[in-house]
């Protein structure tokens, strides 16, 4: 899913750490979807 934000270059780590400081919530794996989904919606309260 590189191909998202492939412009950015860089490792997935950087990429991981780029869209957080955008304030955009990452699931860890598929497994945390969920999760992140909750976190997600729980930020906008």
């Amino acid at each position: 899913m590189g191909h998202l934000i492939g412009e950015i270059g860089g490792t997935a780590e950087e990429k991981i750490a780029a869209l957080q400081q955008a304030g955009i919530e990452v699931a860890q794996s598929p497994a945390d979807m969920g999760a992140a989904v909750q976190r997600a919606l729980d930020a906008r309260r």
